[in-house]
């Protein structure tokens, strides 16, 4: 006869052994302003990075254009207490949109 031994469940748990990490010390970048440019003779180069030149098409959200909004905007699983707040930074934001 042979009678069936229910043992409990063993949860394995690993030792926890302290860190040795440590975070290291966060000193300013120097090359922050600094990019690398390839395109002559295959050599790495250091080149001063450009500022961007100034946006100046952004497009406004117009009347006009509630249509295209509507028909693009999906807010299927939002609740409808946020609708109203998503259409307005939608609106606010036209121009990433």
């Amino acid at each position: 006869m042979v009678t069936e031994l229910k043992m409990p469940k063993k949860i394995y748990c690993p030792l926890m052994l302290p860190t040795k990490y440590q975070e290291p010390a966060l000193l300013p970048d120097q090359l922050e302003y600094v990019d690398t440019d390839t395109s002559d003779f295959g050599l790495a180069l250091w080149k001063e990075k450009e500022p961007l030149p100034p946006h100046t098409d952004i497009h406004q959200f117009q009347a006009s254009t509630k249509g295209e909004l509507m028909q693009n905007l999906n807010l299927f699983d939002t609740p409808l207490e946020l609708h109203k707040e998503a259409k307005q930074i939608a609106r606010a934001y036209w121009d990433v949109f």
